[in-house]
């Protein structure tokens, strides 16, 4: 049995190369070698394989950019407006915005006698500034004077903010819901509800159950209603 190897020898003088192939006999110490039939000739201008291609490049995701919020309202002035100014029609139910002013709440008219988004935050502030501005025995909305009627008004609108073109429509609510609350607030006084009438003072209780029970007009006016 005979074992083959083969490697590169000899080097002529242009270059080329030749195979030889070398036999070697076991247990013998006697080399043979065999030229190749093949010429293995060598190009200058061969560098190699080429190099790998770049690994891909991933797609680039763009970005997410948040939906641009709907622009808010034109805000006016919550001044009262003039008394001459146009009636306003009835404006609908409109999304809840979520949106503050400097500290105010936006609000809009929900109907001619409710406000939005919430009318219960609206109703509340009423009531504590009739509680904080009351200081004379009215037994009734309409008996407070108009200034005093106005300056609640304005300290009410302190907390609040709206779009100008519902000025007219805001005081009407305003008005409606605050002789709304008037009349339960006196209720509870005429009552004597002690728990809910701390705000009102001693003395402005005392003129206001006396009006109640010697004014004749009042009196007939709620006669068979006790």
């Amino acid at each position: 049995m005979h074992t083959h190897q083969s490697w590169v020898s000899g080097c002529p003088p242009h270059g080329d190369y030749c195979f030889f192939f070398y036999s070697v006999t076991p247990g013998s110490t006697q080399v043979t070698s065999t030229p190749s039939p093949y010429l293995v000739v060598l190009n200058p201008d061969y560098h190699g394989p080429p190099p790998p291609p770049p690994p891909p490049v991933p797609p680039t995701v763009p970005a997410w950019t948040p939906p641009l919020a709907p622009p808010p309202p034109d805000l006016g002035s919550t001044h009262e407006p003039s008394e001459n100014a146009p009636p306003e029609s009835s404006h609908g139910s409109q999304p809840d915005l979520s949106i503050q002013s400097g500290g105010k709440i936006l609000i809009w008219p929900d109907s001619q006698k409710a406000f939005a988004p919430k009318n219960s935050p609206c109703t509340q502030e009423i009531s504590s500034v009739i509680k904080l501005m009351y200081d004379q025995p009215w037994p009734k909305w309409k008996a407070i004077p108009p200034s005093t009627r106005h300056r609640m008004y304005k300290k009410w609108a302190e907390k609040f903010v709206w779009s100008k073109s519902h000025n007219a429509t805001i005081k009407k609510i305003f008005d409606h819901r605050a002789s709304w609350r008037f009349s339960g607030m006196m209720e509870d006084v005429r009552k004597r509800r002690e728990q809910l009438t701390q705000w009102c003072r001693p003395e402005l209780k005392k003129a206001l159950y006396h009006f109640w029970e010697t004014d004749e007009k009042y009196k007939h006016a709620h006669r068979g209603h006790e």
